[in-house]
């Protein structure tokens, strides 16, 4: 869960978005492991990640985003609009009163994800 550090109160918020995460199962029932990552941790992070989760504010941080998702080859996921815009997304959920789900295909491209044809097909893709 990266959050922007130049927000106040944007790690407590994360924290509890970290939580909630921690409660979901990923493949094979296996609880999902989150990690709180500030902005400015983002570029020195040294660990392994499968995604990277935006918290609102943290598309700010575009070019940051953008140099360690291609360098560890991450997907990144978030429904904060702003990261559709500044293109550092490659999944964006938009939950309303109908869900939209926007995958970014030269980003996935870039980082080298792949999705599955029937993903591929119920998504709108930019």
């Amino acid at each position: 869960v990266v959050y922007p550090s130049d927000i106040p109160n944007a790690q407590a918020v994360a924290e509890v978005t970290a939580q909630l995460i921690g409660k979901l199962h990923g493949p094979n029932s296996r609880t999902l492991q989150s990690h709180l990552i500030s902005t400015n941790e983002l570029s020195q992070f040294q660990g392994h990640l499968d995604v990277l989760f935006l918290m609102v504010g943290a598309s700010s941080h575009t070019a940051i985003i953008l140099d360690c998702i291609r360098r560890h080859q991450l997907v990144t996921l978030s429904d904060d609009s702003f990261c559709a815009n500044a293109q550092c997304c490659v999944i964006t959920v938009h939950a309303g009163p109908r869900v939209e789900i926007s995958l970014n295909t030269a980003l996935a491209e870039a980082v080298g994800a792949h999705f599955s044809l029937v993903f591929t097909m119920v998504v709108k893709r930019k």
